[in-house]
């Protein structure tokens, strides 16, 4: 019997679903994942539920990082660190629109200078 017969099966098609990814990607990274996965299935071994979980896990990461890789590959690097930098300038942007709105809006109606200058005022009065 060959090493590849004494796996088990799902570390067996586990191997093969890696194939999903990109060469270079796998080169890196399929090892490491291999060795992940083994010992995952080795840890919910004989639990039938806990198989059914680790594959339900693999499966839903497996699917969309694949597929990622895969566009990733296609595309030029500079490119994506600039879609990267933009998505992290609209991010820092919704973040920010909140705490805008509600600064203006407690100025406006005048409810941000009492928020703000009472405690103060407190603090003061008991130096």
């Amino acid at each position: 019997m060959n090493e590849d017969q004494t796996r088990p099966a799902s570390v067996r098609l586990y191997s093969a679903l890696l194939k999903a990814y990109p060469k270079p990607f796998r080169h890196e990274y399929g090892s490491q994942m291999e060795q992940l996965f083994r010992d995952l299935y080795r840890a919910g071994r004989g639990s039938r539920s806990g198989l059914v979980l680790l594959w339900i896990r693999t499966l839903s990461d497996l699917v969309p990082t694949a597929v990622a890789q895969r566009i990733m590959s296609h595309t030029d690097p500079r490119e994506a660190a600039m879609r990267n930098r933009r998505l992290a300038v609209v991010g820092f942007v919704l973040l920010l629109a909140p705490l805008y709105f509600v600064s203006a809006s407690l100025l406006k109606y005048g409810l941000g200078v009492a928020l703000m200058f009472d405690p103060l005022e407190a603090v003061l009065s008991l130096l």
